[in-house]
């Protein structure tokens, strides 16, 4: 039995002022009670669509905002939330059709645009990705989501104005902020000489490596650096950057060490390049991490020459796991070069690494981060996806051979170059395959520029 037309929208907006209040539970009973009498009513399937969508229930708000479209004669904001449904289900061609039909009905939607193009940056189509966020960044300057991404597109391209749009990652919830960076003043800039500053860490372990690129940089503005690392990162840091006070606090973030430490700015490790990498000029700095030479040189007389480690997974269900990683199977046709292969790859892989008893997996030394970069450190290449073993074999100078996906991150531009690292080659995907013979090629290229005496000479360094 139908509820009475006027009835229906008191009962509605009552349902929505929940909604809105952030009440979930009661605005639910209210529309699944409208849903009951009225299940194809397109006001209470878009509502009821929306608040699944934020309870992350992908496939009950996909039916409800499918029922909206049936019978919405302006279905524009029901089109982009289910674009939103669609692009968290992974389905992204379908997703880009979903904000194109809701751009059209909705031209001046700073969210559809934002949508829009964040799913064009999924896709590595950068050009469009930035068309469609400047255009969010327009209408309103303040969208969070919109800023963020504009800035990885940007940065994506190796258009460092990027780094501006980064720092809207706290606000979009991409980046997490330390609570001790409320008592001390953020650096943006100012001199630096005779000065405590705090570097806080507040991504991956890779990214940490990565923007450590730039501690150098820092150092030289005279400034006492105090360096707050993921505990993994911790000891490589102390050897790296002797002069700096380092403290591996990241697991518990207790920062009652502050107190003695009386720092009179911090600023987190992804804000480093702000200030440090505005020109590709700036990028070309030599490896800072220090491998131990007692260990290198261990290494090196377990492995005979040529000794390449490979890595083959990579990332986070968030960061693309899937495209940046593959099965160590897929790396066989590699393994016909003469060499010392060696796994560099965490996690649990035994079983895979067993079907290829010449490879030298030893699974504590990469467990131990110090050990593992003195292991990487006695490499004459590396071949790896996406994963902490590039920048690790990067700030070390170990040739590396970075095998990059479509759409990749935004720290892995087009081209061979990678700026944050020279050691590090490119070798991007055509057509979502990876093409091994072409792999192999560069492996045997880049041997023949790496000779034995020279490898010799550098355990010896």
């Amino acid at each position: 039995m139908a509820i009475d037309p006027a009835k229906t929208e008191r009962l509605l907006a009552k349902a929505n002022n929940f909604h809105v209040a952030g009440n979930l539970p009661r605005a639910e009973r209210l529309y699944q009670t409208l849903h009951r009498h009225d299940r194809r009513n397109p006001k209470v399937n878009y509502f009821l669509g929306t608040l699944h969508l934020q309870k992350e229930s992908l496939g009950l708000a996909k039916r409800h905002l499918e029922l909206a479209l049936e019978n919405n004669p302006n279905p524009g904001e029901a089109l982009n939330n289910l674009g939103v449904v669609y692009r968290k289900l992974g389905r992204t061609g379908e997703a880009l059709e979903f904000f194109r039909r809701s751009r059209i009905l909705q031209p001046g939607a700073a969210d559809v645009r934002s949508n829009l193009g964040s799913t064009y940056l999924d896709l590595g189509r950068l050009g469009e990705a930035q068309r469609e966020l400047r255009k969010a960044h327009l209408l309103n300057p303040a969208h969070q989501d919109a800023n963020w991404n504009l800035g990885l597109s940007l940065l994506g391209s190796g258009n460092w104005e990027g780094f501006k749009f980064y720092e809207w990652g706290f606000r979009a919830h991409e980046r997490q902020a330390r609570p001790y960076a409320e008592v001390m003043l953020p650096w943006r800039g100012q001199d630096l000489a005779g000065k405590t500053i705090v570097v806080w860490s507040e991504q991956g372990i890779g990214d940490e490596i990565m923007f450590a690129t730039c501690l150098p940089d820092l150092i030289a503005t005279g400034a006492r650096v105090v360096i707050d690392s993921h505990p993994r990162l911790e000891k490589l840091f102390r050897r790296s950057f002797p002069t700096c006070l380092v403290v591996g606090n990241r697991k518990n973030d207790d920062w009652r060490w502050l107190l003695k430490i009386k720092a009179d700015y911090h600023v987190p490790f992804g804000s480093l390049p702000l200030h440090f990498r505005k020109t590709d000029a700036d990028f070309d700095k030599p490896g800072y991490m220090k491998a131990d030479p007692e260990r290198v040189a261990w290494w090196r007389g377990r492995l005979a020459f040529p000794r390449i480690g490979i890595a083959w997974r990579g990332g986070a269900i968030k960061t693309g796991m899937n495209r940046r990683s593959m099965a160590l199977l897929e790396m066989a046709p590699l393994f016909d070069v003469p060499a010392s292969w060696v796994s560099i790859q965490y996690g649990h892989v035994y079983e895979e690494v067993s079907q290829f008893p010449f490879i030298l997996h030893d699974e504590a030394a990469i467990e131990d981060f110090t050990e593992q970069a003195d292991l990487v450190g006695s490499l004459d290449l590396i071949v790896s996806v996406i994963q902490t073993a590039v920048h690790l074999g990067g700030v070390l100078d170990v040739p590396v051979l970075c095998l990059v996906p479509q759409g990749p991150p935004w720290k892995f531009i087009p081209g061979p170059r990678l700026p944050w690292h020279p050691s590090v080659t490119q070798l991007h995907q055509e057509d979502g395959k990876w093409d091994m013979q072409a792999v192999k090629a560069a492996i045997l290229s880049s041997l023949a520029s790496i000779s034995t005496s020279t490898s010799d000479t550098r355990i010896a360094s």
